[in-house]
């Protein structure tokens, strides 16, 4: 089997392992008058004290530990029995959904991307040919490079998201390989569109959750009829189609290269 490998996580894991996090109280002049590791404990020492300010610090220890933790984690990938042949798929620049939405991932926390990212991604091209993915990112390529040759090719990935793609998949923290329909990857989807996704701050319909999003969709069954469906929640809850339609664009994994979602109903003529 090939396996496709979205290594964005990998290189996150291993990059975050040996780091440290702190925060400091520091005075108008810049003087470090406190450390502690949690903040809300930082905030307590502050109390109400205006002329000191809370800041988030964090250290790295050498790159030959985060190297080392890649390694043995991209192994633990290719050394799978059902692992024949593999492609690396790392981030690169631009992303095609910024264009959809300036805002997507921009509440990120800057202090979650590891220290020594750009040197880690430099050592993944040179041992294991990885891909830098510019104009889009990782899982899209691992996802419509699959749609290739379903029957071969294996999504390697935990991101929950790559479930909205049709194929074989291969959980590395779990150790789990299973298919995925294209009735359930659509089934996934819209479920996903009801939802949103907190973690890339897309909020779909607000206030829904896994719950909700089952009882609007207990079962798989055509795309149009899912989407006319998820579409009827979004303009009950006040939303009109634009919105609709770039939750969905956000949310869509590619299942051909370049190609964004679209909505298999016309529904938005009737608007």
């Amino acid at each position: 089997m090939h396996f496709l490998i979205d290594a964005d996580t990998a290189l996150y894991k291993a990059g975050c392992s040996d780091e440290q996090r702190w925060y400091e109280v520091s005075t108008i002049e810049g003087e470090v008058v406190h450390e502690c590791q949690y903040k809300k404990d930082a905030i307590e020492w502050i109390g109400d004290k205006p002329d000191l300010a809370l800041f988030q610090q964090k250290s790295a220890g050498p790159l030959k530990n985060a190297l080392s933790n890649l390694k043995t984690y991209m192994n633990k990938i290719i050394d799978h029995e059902q692992c024949d042949t593999y492609e690396v798929f790392i981030g690169g620049t631009g992303n095609f959904r910024e264009t959809v939405d300036p805002t997507y991932k921009t509440d990120r926390d800057p202090m979650s991307k590891p220290l020594h990212l750009g040197a880690m991604k430099d050592y993944m091209v040179k041992k294991y040919k990885a891909v830098r993915c510019d104009g889009m990112e990782a899982d899209d390529v691992v996802s419509y490079l699959c749609q290739n040759d379903l029957k071969n090719n294996c999504i390697v990935s935990v991101d929950k998201d790559l479930r909205n793609s049709p194929g074989w998949h291969f959980n590395p923290d779990k150790l789990i390989m299973d298919y995925v329909t294209e009735a359930e990857a659509d089934l996934n989807f819209y479920r996903q569109l009801l939802m949103g996704d907190a973690t890339d701050g897309i909020v779909g319909i607000a206030g829904y959750g896994k719950a909700a999003a089952m009882r609007v969709l207990p079962e798989s069954m055509p795309a149009e009829d899912l989407c006319s469906i998820v579409y009827a929640e979004y303009i009950s809850k006040g939303y009109d189609y634009d919105y609709f339609l770039v939750q969905g664009r956000l949310l869509w994994m590619l299942r051909e290269k370049g190609v964004m979602w679209t909505p298999p109903l016309m529904i938005g003529e009737t608007e």
